[in-house]
Formats: structure tokens, sequence, C-alpha cells
């Protein structure tokens, strides 16, 4: 049976759940930090990881048709500030983190405010407003967060001027990327959407505010390959990374 390992959260569960090639799939989930070596070790044949993890595993295969990506207002992560503090010397970054909250942070505060910020990983229960935070994940939908910060997928629009690639599907091999074209329906996606918000125990603000801000959400991707790339680019730009290396689209 095909193994497939994704992160935890609304938006990569309801692509897992959607594609018809992945009905009878085996579909496991895991923090998204964990997800790029478990493919590496084998322990899954395709994975949704998050876009950054590219950097240090370009080998892998990556569908061209099928991801996840943003492209104003709704985000998997947002940014949370201190109000009517403007120095900012630290960031504190909490819930799913992967390796896109860690480095975008750095970048958006050097274009932002000329700092270089070391965000720090924090697991302790956030304190709202005592400090400043980037929290990754469906923790940003719960009532005491819901519209209270800024989206990281709002943020990366403005600065590459393409969608937000936050998750992109891969494989070691190939030819388990070979997806239909026109999938996931509007219809299953919706439906599927419904079911997943009930099985969170969101509020019924939360489920509206998704519901209604669902449009800025791709799934069936157009002009994939050239919105990852430029996005992969930005740690290049600003000397995260030495080195840009080609990507494998199918």
């Amino acid at each position: 049976m095909l193994k497939v390992f994704s992160p935890d959260n609304i938006f990569t569960r309801l692509l897992a759940e959607s594609l018809s090639v992945l009905t009878n799939a085996e579909i496991s989930y895991y923090p998204a930090a964990s997800i790029s070596n478990k493919l590496q070790n084998d322990e899954c044949d395709i994975a949704i990881i998050p876009s950054f993890d590219l950097l240090s595993h370009n080998e892998y295969f990556i569908s061209e048709k099928f991801g996840i990506s943003f492209t104003t207002g709704l985000s998997n992560s947002y940014l949370y500030f201190i109000p009517g503090k403007r120095e900012i010397n630290k960031l504190l970054i909490s819930g799913d983190v992967s390796s896109n909250e860690i480095v975008i942070s750095k970048i958006l505060f050097m274009e932002k405010f000329e700092i270089e910020l070391e965000p720090v990983l924090d697991s302790s229960p956030v304190k709202l407003f005592e400090e400043n935070y980037l929290i990754a994940g469906d923790k940003n939908f719960e009532t005491k967060f819901l519209k209270s910060g800024l989206s990281l997928a709002d943020e990366i629009t403005d600065q590459i001027e393409f969608p937000y690639v936050n998750f992109a599907v891969v494989s070691k091999n190939k030819k388990l990327l070979n997806f239909g074209e026109n999938e996931p329906d509007e219809e299953k996606l919706y439906e599927k959407l419904q079911s997943i918000l009930e099985s969170k125990n969101l509020g019924v603000e939360a489920k509206s505010y998704i519901n209604e801000q669902f449009y800025s959400v791709n799934f069936n991707l157009k002009n994939f390959s050239e919105a990852l790339v430029e996005l992969l680019r930005l740690p290049y730009y600003h000397g995260i990374v030495e080195e840009l290396k080609e990507l494998n689209f199918i």
C-alpha cells in the first residue's frame, strides 16, 4: 500500500484526503519539520513537505500539478506583535514549526525592519500580545488568535509577486507523481473542508472566516514552478544559503 506522510493542518489534510489517486493510500500525519527526513529514510512513498525543505532536499521529484499555495489573506502561519511597541528584538516561533517559518521570519525582518533576527523556538503556552510570535498551524484559528495576526502569505506574496507556495508534494520515485489533470474538483474540496473543520472543533467564527477566505488557497497549481523557484531565491539573495540548486519538477 502506498504510504503518504503529511503535516497535520487543515490545508495539508484537505489536499492529502482529496486526491483520488491517494484514495487507497495509507495517510499518516507528523510534525511538518520531520517529514522530509522520513521520506529520505524511505519511511513513506509520497510526502507533503514545507517548500523550504527543498533547499536541502533538491533530489526529490516535485509535483508541478499539485501543492498548496496562498495568494492573500488566509495562511498557515501568522505574525503577532506586541501592540504599541515599535522596537522588535525577539521573535518566538510556536506551533507546527518548519523550515518555512524560520527562513521567512529572517528574511522579513531583514526587509521590513533591517534587523538580523534569530528566531527562537518556543513550546511553552503562547502569551499573546506579551511577546512577538510567529505561529504555524491550526492554532491560528483558535478564537483568541483569530484575525489578530498578520498573514505570512500576505507578506511573502508582496515580496515575490507570486503566490506563496507553502507546501510541495514530493517523492523519490517520479512515477508516483503522475496525478490526474483535473483533481481535486471544487465540490469535493468543499465537502472535505467542512468535514475537516468539524473534526478540528473550531468555533463558528473560525469556520466562517476560513470558508470566506478559502478562495485564496490553491491546490491545482498554475505557474507553480515559477512561484516556487522565485520563493526559494529569497534565502539566496539574503545570504542564508550559498547556492541555488536545480529542482526536479514532474
